[in-house]
Parts: structure tokens; C-alpha cells; sequence
């Protein structure tokens, strides 16, 4: 059995980072680097159980949640940190975003994908 996630992150590295790390333990990925890219991946792909999205960058937009709750998904943010690393050269403040940790995010799948357990057994 296959579960499908949908991940939305502007970050690649952190999108790469999750989609590894849920394809490692059984997850169908689909990631998304807007919400025009989630949309469209929602009308595309089987339904995911969750979609998982960033927090911190990416608004979540009336037509994201229309297309979510209207297949019945879960949407949960992904658990990430962020701290300040400075000033940029205009002046702006400038920021790094990591996950908050491999267990926090597989925790947060799980509580929402019914039979995810199954995927992570040897």
C-alpha cells in the first residue's frame, strides 16, 4: 500500500531533505516549490493523506485550502526552525530554516496517514 504526501517548500534543499527522508520510510512524495505548483500536483496525483507545507515563506491561499479540504486532506506545517544569521548587503535581515528534526516530521506524518506505521515496520 502506498501513501502519498504532498510537501509544498520554496526551500530545494529542505524539499529534497524531506522527500528523501519520507521516501526512505515508504512515503509516495510529490513536492511543490509554490502553491500554484501544489494545485496543480493535487489534480495530478492519487490524494494524498497530508500535505505538508512551509510555515514559514508560503501562504496557504483560498485555493490551496479549497482543493484540500474538498478531497478531505489533512494539512499540517512542516516543523522547521528558523534563526536569524545576520544582515543582508540592503540591509534586510537574513535567516536559515531547518527542520526541527527527522522524528518531529515523520511524528507529524504519521498522526495524520492512517496505516503509516505499516510503512516504517522492518
Amino acid at each position: 500500500m502506498s501513501i502519498s504526501v504532498l510537501v509544498v517548500e520554496d526551500h530545494a534543499e529542505v524539499r529534497t531533505l524531506l522527500q528523501h527522508m519520507l521516501t526512505q520510510q515508504g512515503y509516495d512524495i510529490r513536492c511543490a516549490a509554490s502553491v500554484e505548483e501544489a494545485v496543480a500536483a493535487l489534480d495530478e496525483m492519487p490524494a494524498p493523506c497530508i500535505v505538508l507545507w512551509d510555515p514559514v515563506t508560503l501562504r496557504m491561499n483560498t485555493l490551496l485550502i479549497a482543493q484540500t479540504v474538498r478531497r478531505g486532506v489533512h494539512v499540517a506545517t512542516i516543523p522547521v526552525s528558523v534563526t536569524s544569521t545576520g544582515q543582508a548587503a540592503d540591509g534586510s535581515p537574513t535567516f536559515a530554516k531547518r527542520l526541527t528534526s527527522r522524528e518531529a516530521v515523520l511524528g507529524v506524518v504519521r498522526e495524520h496517514c492512517p496505516g503509516a506505521e505499516a510503512l516504517a515496520a522492518p
